[in-house]
C-alpha cells in the first residue's frame, strides 16, 4: 500500500506537518512521536489499517498539538494595558486558522524586562508544541538572544530584530507613511509635520524613518525637524498637544503616528476650536471609528493587523513542514482610507 503522510496523520490524530517532521528526521517532535509515526507507516504499508488502541497517540488518547503564541511585553502597554482593544480580532484569526490546520492555540505572556526566561523557553519546547509564534510588537533588538533557547520552528510577528534565523511578518510601515504623504501632496498640502509616539517600538521607529526618507525623496528636504514628540498614551498626547497648539504655528497638515496620537491630538484641537480640515489637515495611521474621533470621519491608513496573523500562521506551517536555511521577511501592505480630514488647497 502506498502510504501518504495524511493517512498516517489521520490514523494517529496528529497534524500532517508533524508526520512530515518525523519521517524526514527533522527536529520539533519527540522521539516517541517519531517512532510511532514510523511504526504506523509500516503498519499501514503491510496491513492497510491501524487497529484501535495500537498507538498512544491515536485520536481518542492523544493530546492535540498546539502552536504556542508568546506575547512579549516590555512595559510599553501595547500588549497588556492597551487603551484600545487591537488584539481580540487578531487572536480570533490565530485560533480559527490553527484549528483549521489541526492545532490548538496556547497563549503565553512573557515579560522580557526579566532576564530569566526559562519558564517561557520550557513551555515552548514542550513535547505537545509543534511551533511558536513570537508576538513581538514590544520586542527590542537586545531581547533577541532570549529566543535562542527555543528549539521549535519559530516565526516572529510584528518586529524585525536584526537576525536572519527566523521568518518575520511585518507591516510595511514605510509604504503606509508614503500613502499618507502622497494624499497630502495630491491635495496641495506641502507643509507637513509628523506627530510621533516616543515609545521605542519597531513600528513607530520605522514609520518616522520612512517619513524622513519620503520627504527627502519628494524634494521637501530634511524632515528631521518636522517630527514632534507627543506622548505614549491618549491622555499624554492630549495634554501635550493642548499646550503645544496654543502657541505653535500650524502647518498645512499633520501625520499622526498611532491611534494614541490621533485621538489625543483631535481632542486637543476640539478644545482649542481648531477646525479640521479648514485650519489643518490630518491623516492618522491606524483607522478609528468616528465615535473615537469626536464624530469626524478621519482620513487614515489602515494597518493590516489580522492579515499579519494569517500570514504568520502560513509561514509557521511551512517552517514546520519544510524548513529552509534562508529565512524570509514578509511585508503586508497598508491601505489608504479616505475621510474628511484632508483639505484640498
Amino acid at each position: 500500500m502506498n502510504v501518504k503522510s495524511i493517512d498516517i496523520a489521520r490514523a494517529l490524530g496528529i497534524s500532517k506537518s508533524t508526520v512530515s517532521l518525523a519521517l524526514n528526521g527533522k527536529p520539533g517532535v519527540s522521539e516517541q512521536t517519531r517512532q510511532e509515526v514510523l511504526a504506523c507507516k509500516k503498519q499501514l504499508e503491510e496491513h492497510g489499517v491501524v487497529p484501535p488502541g495500537m498507538f498512544s497517540r491515536q485520536p481518542e488518547q492523544r493530546k492535540r498539538q498546539q502552536i504556542k503564541i508568546v506575547k512579549i511585553t516590555n512595559g510599553m502597554k501595547n500588549i497588556q494595558g492597551a487603551e484600545l482593544d487591537l488584539w481580540t480580532d487578531v487572536n480570533q484569526v490565530f485560533e480559527k486558522n490553527l484549528q483549521a490546520n489541526g492545532y490548538s492555540l496556547g497563549l503565553l505572556y512573557a515579560d522580557f524586562r526579566e532576564e530569566d526566561q526559562s519558564r517561557m523557553i520550557a513551555e515552548c519546547n514542550a513535547d505537545d508544541v509543534a511551533g511558536v509564534i513570537i508576538f513581538g510588537t514590544e520586542l527590542k533588538q537586545e531581547n533577541s538572544p532570549l529566543l535562542d533557547g527555543i528549539r521549535k520552528p519559530l516565526v516572529i510577528y510584528d518586529a524585525a530584530p536584526d537576525i536572519e534565523k527566523y521568518p518575520v511578518i511585518l507591516i510595511d510601515n514605510r509604504q503606509g507613511v508614503e500613502l499618507a504623504v502622497n494624499e497630502l501632496l495630491a491635495k496641495g498640502n506641502t507643509d507637513i509635520q509628523y506627530l510621533c509616539n516616543p515609545l521605542p517600538m519597531y513600528n513607530y521607529l520605522s514609520r518616522r524613518r520612512g517619513f524622513q526618507e519620503i520627504m527627502k525623496q519628494k524634494g521637501l528636504g530634511d524632515a528631521s525637524d518636522r517630527i514632534i514628540n507627543t506622548g505614549s498614551s491618549i491622555e499624554e498626547v492630549h495634554q501635550m498637544m493642548r499646550e503645544y497648539l496654543k502657541t505653535a504655528k500650524l502647518p498645512q497638515a499633520y501625520i499622526m503616528e498611532s491611534y494614541h496620537v490621533s485621538m489625543g491630538t483631535i481632542m486637543a484641537m476640539h478644545e482649542l476650536n481648531i477646525r479640521i480640515p479648514e485650519d489643518v489637515s490630518l491623516i492618522g495611521i491606524d483607522t478609528l471609528p468616528s465615535f473615537l474621533t469626536g464624530g469626524i470621519d478621519m482620513t487614515s491608513i489602515r494597518v493590516p493587523h489580522t492579515e499579519r496573523a494569517y500570514w504568520a500562521i502560513q509561514l509557521l506551517l511551512k517552517e514546520i513542514e519544510h524548513p529552509v536555511k534562508e529565512k524570509c521577511k514578509l511585508y503586508t501592505n497598508c491601505v489608504f482610507v479616505d475621510g474628511e480630514t484632508v483639505k484640498k488647497r
